[in-house]
């Protein structure tokens, strides 16, 4: 018992940046741990193999469309432009986005990653080697409240004059998630991912 008060002493004497971090950190976990119990069960589950067959074909049905929006298709240099990753068709729980560019042309930050409005979090989000990758789930105390629309969105600031295409990864080969959009279950629904060019002046 007095090491568990003093662990949550400890804990709140940090600094509150760290105590998110730790607490996203827990929350992706959780979520994750979710998904895997909950795929196992679904697999593993006793059936007909008409039943089997039929469980099958709906969870291999893809349902969601991802498409980048830029708030405006030309910008000049220097400035900056808005992307927002939209979903449309079915709504789901949980999304990994890998969004890739050419840092030649843009500079964008982790921070200039923030969740939008389809979703409740953003546990994850990472930029490395032209390429913005994020995770977003929705409301673990509303798992059902699930939406369609703007999943996260993407500041980027105009490096040089051009034209520059963005697009999403979908079957990466390095240390980076591939794009996916999951149902309960990890089951991914991902039909089409369209991507946009931004011209800078």
């Amino acid at each position: 018992m007095d090491a568990l008060s003093k662990d949550l002493q400890d804990f709140n004497k940090l600094h509150p940046n760290r105590k998110l971090a730790v607490f996203g950190l827990v929350l992706f976990v959780f979520v994750l741990s979710i998904l895997i119990g909950m795929y196992f069960s679904q697999t593993n589950r006793p059936g007909s193999s008409n039943s089997r067959a039929g469980s099958q074909n709906q969870v291999t049905q893809k349902t969601t469309m991802l498409a980048l929006v830029p708030s405006a298709e030309t910008v000049k240099v220097g400035s900056t432009v808005k992307v927002s990753v939209m979903l449309d068709g079915e709504a789901v729980p949980a999304s990994d986005i890998v969004v890739t560019y050419d840092p030649a042309y843009f500079a964008v930050a982790d921070k200039d990653i923030q969740v939008g409005t389809a979703f409740k979090s953003l546990p994850y989000k990472k930029v490395q080697n032209g390429k913005i990758a994020a995770s977003t789930i929705v409301d673990l105390n509303s798992p059902s409240d699930v939406k369609t629309g703007e999943v996260l969105s993407i500041t980027l600031e105009a490096l040089k004059a051009g034209s520059s295409p963005l697009g999403f990864d979908i079957d990466t080969k390095d240390d980076v998630q591939k794009t996916i959009t999951s149902r309960i279950g990890g089951i991914d629904t991902l039909k089409s991912a369209q991507g946009t060019t931004i011209t800078i002046e």
